[in-house]
């Protein structure tokens, strides 16, 4: 995985700038403390990646990226993202959304919830605005132990939605390390 970080470096460079600025742009001091009913309406469980684990239990193996049962299930998922077009989720604040996702259902997160929040114990998977998002999903099979994930940019522009991988077997030991700065009340 090494090499080929150091094969592309352009490449990720602009993938960490895009990762940085939608963080910085979109989540500047995010606050999860309620999930709003307006919110809860529109509110819609992002999509998991799903694929039959391969027997061999080394996840950190990069083969895993390109067995074709993954890659089947990423288009699936990628086709899956391209259904949230609705205006009222684009128009939900990203964090309201999360709120809903942990709490699931209407009214003030519980101090235990926010305590996971706080703590990093919440993987935060949707950042933003209302015009793009990203989302950030974990991986089943692949490095599971780093926080193993993908990343899809959602692009809606003149009612069209546009989707893209920008990240593939992304990992991290820093919990929420897309996420650079979360307030908890």
């Amino acid at each position: 995985m090494l090499n080929r970080m150091l094969i592309y470096p352009f490449l990720n460079s602009c993938i960490f700038l895009l990762i940085v600025s939608l963080s910085v742009f979109a989540q500047k001091h995010p606050t999860v403390q309620v999930c709003r009913s307006a919110t809860f309406a529109v509110f819609k469980r992002l999509p998991k990646l799903q694929y039959e684990c391969p027997e061999d239990p080394n996840d950190s193996d990069e083969k895993i990226l390109k067995l074709p049962a993954r890659m089947a299930a990423i288009r699936e998922l990628e086709r899956a993202l391209q259904l949230f077009t609705g205006t009222a989720w684009w128009s939900a604040n990203v964090d309201d959304l999360s709120a809903c996702e942990i709490h699931g259902r209407v009214g003030k997160l519980t101090d235990e919830e926010k305590d996971k929040v706080k703590d990093g114990d919440f993987a935060f998977q949707l950042f933003g605005n209302h015009q793009m998002r990203l989302v950030l999903l974990a991986d089943s099979c692949y490095l599971t132990g780093y926080a193993g994930s993908n990343a899809f940019l959602l692009y809606r522009k003149e009612g069209k939605l546009f989707v893209t991988q920008v990240l593939n077997g992304y990992a991290s030991r820093v919990a929420n390390s897309v996420l650079q700065d979360c307030n908890v009340s």
